[in-house]
């Protein structure tokens, strides 16, 4: 788990080539905002599908390619 201030920019890198490369058709990234006063131990394993179990989830966003080129793969929170 990163975490970054209120104002801070950072880069997501999910794969080590080009997005485009590596998302097919019918897949998605899934990226959580978490407040960082109730968030899981990142030393524990944990299922994909409890991430909002353990978790204060301020925002999820699920995006397709579509969605990333459309916002210039640039995500803004709030």
């Amino acid at each position: 788990m990163q975490k970054y201030r209120n104002d801070e920019k950072f880069g997501y890198h999910p794969f080590n080539s080009c997005i485009e490369n590596n998302m097919g058709s019918n897949s998605f990234i899934e990226l959580y905002i978490v407040d960082i006063s109730h968030y899981n131990d990142i030393e524990l394993y944990y299922d994909c599908d409890s991430v909002e179990l353990y978790n204060k989830v301020l925002r999820k966003y699920t995006l397709d390619l579509d969605d990333l080129k459309a916002i210039n793969f640039t995500i803004n929170y709030p």
